[in-house]
């Protein structure tokens, strides 16, 4: 069943996944109020990726979690999580910020001779992450990570630092969850086995190196 609803929209640049945490600094007095309004009705409102040049018309919604800081002149501080992708079927320019009639979507269905696949790429998509993590020193939660349908997993590791602003944007616009699986997989094993060999290297010289800059 097509589901199609009119949402306040925040314009940022970045690409917003289901599931993926969302901390905002809020100053402008329109937003300010935008927010306001999405915690006191309850709603949530869509980020859509603004390059500069222009609008993309796929997006994720995202719900306030809750107010970090607040400040004297009226800015604050949110924390908001991702939950559902969308796309732009118009927009609407008649309130001081931006808002848009939306239609969400999620991906295609999958055949069940497809199910084990998919599975077992999930399940090594999370399992990657998890060990990248442990070499790179950034935090994941396995718990949630091992909980989540293959959809939610592909989405939320496609959120990660290993994907470009443009690549973040094609595979949120996918409808194909094991296409998308499979490139996180890729992505993921391909950075481990650089991270590996960098972390050998530094073994045999006793010395941590910046790789990144060796490589400008």
């Amino acid at each position: 069943m097509v589901r199609v609803q009119r949402i306040p929209l925040f314009p940022l640049n970045l690409v917003l996944f289901p599931n993926m945490p969302l901390p905002l600094h809020i100053f402008e007095l329109r937003y300010r109020r935008m927010i306001r309004r999405c915690v006191e009705d309850k709603e949530e409102f869509g980020v859509i990726l603004h390059t500069g040049k222009e609008l993309t018309r796929v997006g994720c919604t995202a719900k306030v979690e809750g107010f970090l800081k607040e400040y004297a002149d009226g800015r604050f501080d949110i924390l908001s999580l991702g939950h559902e992708r969308f796309m732009v079927r118009r927009f609407f320019e008649d309130q001081s910020h931006l808002e848009a009639e939306v239609q969400f979507f999620r991906d295609l269905p999958v055949s069940a001779p497809e199910l084990p696949r998919l599975k077992d790429l999930s399940s090594r998509a999370s399992g990657g992450l998890m060990s990248l993590a442990a070499l790179e020193e950034f935090n994941v939660d396995g718990e949630l990570l091992q909980s989540l349908e293959p959809e939610a997993v592909s989405l939320l590791i496609c959120g990660t630092g290993l994907f470009s602003l443009e690549e973040k944007q094609t595979l949120l616009e996918m409808q194909n969850t094991k296409e998308r699986l499979e490139r996180g997989v890729r992505r993921i094993e391909d950075r481990l086995k650089q991270r590996r060999a960098e972390k050998k290297i530094e073994e045999l010289l006793g010395a941590e190196i910046d790789f990144s800059s060796l490589m400008n």
